[in-house]
């Protein structure tokens, strides 16, 4: 399986500020969005990132996280796919 670039997140913070993230997938975690991007590392450069799942078939196929954000900064997350250009393309923004 080839993977695929990752997806572009907008993130409307609190005090109106926007933050882009670029990321395959996002999820919740005790008062934390969690980033995340499936890559394949050698088991050397590993040990210099946060590992937060492997795939069993394959020791090189990791996920990596990539951005913690408190859930108190954020207003609104919006996920545009694989491209930002297709996102600012579409007639709703989305």
């Amino acid at each position: 399986m080839e993977i695929e670039p990752p997806a572009w997140w907008e993130l409307t913070l609190v005090g109106g500020q926007t933050l882009e993230v670029w990321a395959d997938a996002y999820r919740e975690t005790e008062g934390w969005y969690e980033f995340n991007v499936l890559a394949d590392a050698p088991e050397s450069e590993q040990r210099q990132l946060e590992i937060a799942g492997r795939a069993p078939s394959n020791p090189l196929r990791v996920i990596v996280t990539v951005a913690r954000i408190p859930h108190e900064i954020v207003e609104s997350i919006r996920g545009a796919g694989g491209s930002k250009a297709a996102w600012l393309e579409s007639p709703d923004g989305l």
